[in-house]
């Protein structure tokens, strides 16, 4: 019997985790924490069993849960910690927040740069530590810094350079959750020029990405040798459709759940995928998307 804090925030037991996640699948974590702010974050981390496995989640845009669940404490930022402020050029931002919402609230102040951000679905600390990128913008050019709390509850801060980011990887250690994130806020243009910009890149996004579908993104990086769509293409993967789960044919390398598709069918068809990539064209395939839990 796992003994839990008293939290002024959501305590959830035997709970899906399905709905947490844009593929809508995956089985039910033992306890789901949702914290009212950080210091009830910090105080239930200082006193939960330390034997008790943690992971966190933020929008679900680019997760795959497995059917048979979290056994541990799975604790979801999104809709926690979210506040957002703008002090001396800088945009300081709650981990939980929608990237999005830090895309508008940037236009809302005339700073440029954050257009990129608004086409990129999930929360900031994910971003963060995925390095979320696209239309040839990384967050990583955009951090000046962050605050983490460790699984002791003890608060961390890191500058831009403390995070050794990568192309899509931050090297910061996985026990630790991104709770602040301090973003650059210096560079000034009409609301009317960012909005072009942003449109710019949001109808190149629906033009070749599936959109309204149960969907997390890119499946997996680009190799050095040839972008992932390509190779995927060339397997003969896209619009092949495996027990629900298929490619989408609108881009390659976006995973899509049809509406039948469990967490095995999506985690076997990219498992196919990664395997005849390395037998037939010696490439190795990494997965983009973040998979977690336990294998039924």
């Amino acid at each position: 019997m796992i003994k839990i804090p008293e939290v002024k925030g959501q305590i959830l037991l035997n709970s899906s985790l399905a709905k947490y996640s844009w593929f809508q699948v995956g089985g039910n974590a033992d306890i789901i924490f949702k914290p009212k702010d950080i210091d009830d974050l910090k105080s239930f981390l200082s006193q939960i069993d330390k034997k008790i496995p943690i992971i966190v989640i933020g929008g679900g845009s680019n997760l795959l849960i497995r059917d048979g669940g979290f056994k541990g404490v799975v604790i979801i930022l999104k809709d926690s910690l979210n506040d957002i402020k703008l002090t001396e050029n800088k945009i300081e931002v709650s981990a939980g927040i929608l990237n999005s919402k830090i895309y508008k609230f940037a236009k809302e102040n005339n700073i440029s740069g954050y257009e990129f951000l608004g086409t990129i679905p999930g929360t900031i600390g994910g971003a963060a530590r995925g390095n979320a990128g696209c239309y040839g913008s990384e967050i990583k050019d955009f951090i000046i810094s962050l605050e983490a709390i460790d699984f002791n509850g003890t608060i961390h801060n890191f500058t831009n350079e403390d995070c050794k980011f990568e192309y899509r990887k931050n090297n910061l250690p996985n026990d630790l959750i991104f709770t602040k994130i301090i973003l650059k806020g210096d560079t000034k243009k009409s609301k009317e020029e960012i909005e072009k910009t942003y449109q710019e890149m949001l109808n190149k996004r629906l033009a070749s990405q599936p959109s309204g579908v149960k969907t997390c993104g890119s499946t997996f990086k680009n190799p050095i040798e040839k972008p992932a769509w390509k190779i995927i293409q060339e397997l003969g993967y896209q619009n092949k459709e495996i027990n629900g789960a298929k490619m989408s044919e609108k881009h390659a390398n976006f995973m899509v759940n049809t509406g039948t598709a469990t967490a095995k069918d999506l985690e076997n068809l990219g498992n196919l995928i990664i395997k005849e990539a390395l037998e037939k064209q010696n490439i190795k395939l990494e997965w983009e998307i973040r998979i977690i839990g336990e294998k039924l």
